[in-house]
C-alpha cells in the first residue's frame, strides 16, 4: 500500500474495482480448460491455451497485488510479470499459424518461450534472495526485467494488429478483426503507460485498471464471436491441406515404409545418404520427404537422419567398451569428426568419450 496521500487514494479508489479480475481469472482458466478439450489442430489450441492460462494468473496476481497479500508479497511478488513474456509471443504465434499456413518448429516456439523462462526462474531466485517488500520494490535489475515485459508486449501487439489488418480485410470479418485491433492497440497502449511508472507511480495503478477493461473486452469478444478462432483454425487447416505435397500419396504407408528403412534396412549407415536418395528408395518427390519429415516427425531431413545415427552409437558405447569411437561413427554414417561429436553432443548432452566413460562407470 503507498504511503504518498494521493497515490493511496489512487490505490483505494481502484481497489475495488480489480475485485473483478477474480472473477476473470476463473473465466480465463476455463477459456484455457476449454483449449485442452478441442480437436483439431494441437499447436494452435496449444499457443491459446498458454494465453488464457498466462491471461488468469495475471488477474489472479493483480487481484492478489492490491489486497496486500502477504503470500503474494513473499513469493509471488513480480513473478506474475514473467507470464506477460507469455501473452504477446503465442498470441502472435497463433496468429502465425493460421494466417502464414505453416508448420511452426518446436526450436521457434521454443525461442519466443525463452524470456519468459529466463524471467520466471530470475523471479523465483530473486524472491527467495530478497526477504522483505521494500527491498523488493527498490529493485533495479527486477524493475528492468518488468519494463522490458513491456516492451515485449507492445512490441508483440504491433506485429499481431499488423498482422490482423494485412489478412483479414474482407467485410464478413471486418467487425470481428476491429474488435481484436482495438484490443491489441489497447494493450500497446496500456505497456508504454506502464513504462512511465518511474515518472510517477500512479501510472502503474490506473494502468492495472485499465487492463481488467481490456481482459473483460476479450472476454467479451470470446463470448460474443465463439466460433471466430476455431472458424479461423479450420480454415487454415483447409488451407494447409491443399497446399500440402502430401495431399495425394498414402502417408501412413510412405512412414511405414520409412520405418522399415531405417530400422531394419538401416539406409542411416550410408555416409553419402541423401534426400533425393531416400525420397526415391519411398518412391515420392524430394519436397515431398522433407514436408512429411517436418509435419510428422518436426524434424529436418539431416537431423532425422543424425538421430538414427547417434542412437545405433549409443547402443555400441554400451555393449562395446573398447570399440574405436571415431571408426563406430563412420560405420554409423558419419563422415565427419566434427560433425558426429558435434550432432553427438547436441543430442545426449555428452560429447561421445564422456559418454562412454559414463557408460563404463555405471556399469
Amino acid at each position: 500500500m503507498p504511503e504518498d496521500p494521493a497515490l493511496l487514494s489512487i490505490f483505494n479508489y481502484i481497489t475495488p474495482i480489480t475485485n473483478i479480475s477474480f472473477v476473470l481469472s476463473i473465466v480465463f482458466f476455463f477459456f484455457a480448460l476449454g483449449q485442452l478439450m478441442k480437436k483439431g489442430s494441437e499447436r494452435s489450441h496449444f499457443f491459446l491455451f498458454v494465453v488464457f492460462l498466462s491471461m488468469a494468473i495475471q488477474c489472479i496476481s493483480l487481484w492478489l497485488y492490491f489486497r496486500d497479500s502477504p503470500f503474494f508479497e513473499k513469493y509471488l511478488y513480480y513473478s506474475d510479470s514473467a507470464f506477460l513474456y507469455l501473452v504477446g509471443p503465442f498470441v502472435y504465434l497463433f496468429f502465425l499459424d493460421i494466417t502464414a499456413h505453416i508448420d511452426i518448429s518446436s526450436k521457434k516456439i521454443g525461442l519466443h518461450s525463452l524470456p519468459f523462462a529466463m524471467s520466471l526462474v530470475f523471479f523465483g531466485i530473486f524472491n527467495s534472495l530478497v526477504p522483505t517488500l521494500d527491498e523488493k520494490k527498490s529493485s533495479s535489475p527486477a524493475e528492468l526485467v518488468i519494463y522490458l515485459s513491456y516492451l515485449s508486449l507492445a512490441y508483440y501487439m504491433a506485429r499481431i494488429l499488423r498482422m490482423l489488418r494485412a489478412y483479414y480485410a474482407d467485410e464478413k470479418q471486418s467487425r470481428e478483426v476491429k474488435w481484436l485491433s482495438h484490443i491489441a492497440l489497447c494493450a500497446i497502449v496500456l505497456s508504454f503507460c506502464l513504462l512511465l511508472t518511474p515518472l510517477w507511480k500512479g501510472f502503474q495503478y490506473i494502468s492495472h485498471a485499465a487492463s481488467l477493461g481490456v481482459s473483460l473486452s476479450l472476454i467479451v469478444f470470446l463470448i460474443r464471436y465463439p466460433d471466430f478462432f476455431n472458424r479461423a483454425q479450420e480454415e487454415s487447416e483447409e488451407i494447409k491441406y491443399l497446399n500440402s505435397r502430401l495431399g495425394n500419396i498414402d502417408k501412413k504407408k510412405i512412414v511405414a515404409r520409412l520405418d522399415e528403412l531405417m530400422r531394419q534396412e538401416k539406409v542411416y549407415r550410408n555416409g553419402r545418404l541423401s534426400l533425393k536418395e531416400l525420397s526415391t528408395l519411398l518412391s515420392i518427390s524430394p519436397s515431398q520427404l522433407s514436408e512429411l519429415l517436418n509435419s510428422h516427425y518436426d524434424a529436418s531431413f539431416n537431423n532425422f537422419v543424425n538421430s538414427y545415427r547417434v542412437e545405433e552409437l549409443k547402443s555400441i558405447f554400451q555393449t562395446k567398451a573398447d570399440v574405436n569411437i571415431l571408426q563406430a561413427a563412420i560405420d554409423c554414417g558419419f563422415n565427419s569428426k566434427s560433425t558426429f561429436n558435434t550432432v553427438f553432443r547436441k543430442q545426449t548432452g555428452l560429447t561421445p568419450t564422456q559418454f562412454r566413460q559414463k557408460t563404463r562407470s555405471e556399469s
